[in-house]
């Protein structure tokens, strides 16, 4: 959004100044609300679960707000971007809702929201790309067909949300996964995508 008013801007400071707001806006947000997040009563089936009784849970819920905002004004804002930032919001919020709740939702019904927040995902992405996929680094393209374009589209979004909430509890992991999985990204969206390939950065 900025970029549209600061046109004689180079982009890269706008996106690398979005990085840094997303940074502070991350760490101020969540030194000064973590005291209202909701906690862990511990997990009884977990090594060690009793341990988390007491921890806060739901800080998704100031992250990915923080790089929503940040992402609608320092990225190179279409519809597009703005409906996976809605879709991102949306995982956001089935979990955070699912931690604060006093009965736990259950996997079949958290199944079922991450289920259509995929297929939202895939019928968004097949709207406005098509499913013709560019192999990254290389000037070969293979056309699939749309029901198995969405099929595999949704598999991966599904399995992506479902193996972050796996690694529930596991901060170090999770942040470590996530850097390797968006620096991956972020290298094949160059070739083929560069302005989600900032939104990324």
């Amino acid at each position: 959004m900025l970029h549209l008013l600061f046109a004689q801007v180079n982009p890269r400071w706008l996106i690398w100044g979005g990085v840094l707001a997303a940074f502070l806006s991350t760490f101020l947000v969540i030194r000064a609300l973590q005291n209202r997040l909701p906690r862990d009563g511990g997990r009884k089936f977990a090594v060690n679960g009793a341990l988390s009784k007491g921890k806060p849970r739901g800080a998704g819920l100031l992250f990915v707000l923080a790089f929503a905002v940040c992402g609608v004004l320092f990225a190179f804002f279409s519809p597009e971007y703005l409906i996976y930032l809605l879709l991102t919001v949306g995982a956001m919020l089935s979990g955070y809702l699912d931690d604060a709740s006093d009965v736990p939702w259950g996997e079949y019904k958290k199944g079922l929201i991450d289920l259509v927040l995929a297929l939202a995902g895939g019928f968004t992405y097949l709207n406005f790309n098509g499913s013709q996929i560019a192999i990254p680094f290389t000037d070969l393209t293979v056309q699939l067909p749309n029901w198995l374009f969405i099929l595999l589209s949704v598999v991966l979004i599904w399995a992506s949300i479902n193996v972050t909430n796996c690694t529930d509890g596991v901060d170090g992991l999770s942040g470590s996964l996530t850097l390797v999985t968006l620096g991956a990204f972020y290298l094949v969206c160059r070739t083929v995508d560069p302005h989600f390939a900032l939104l990324i950065g």
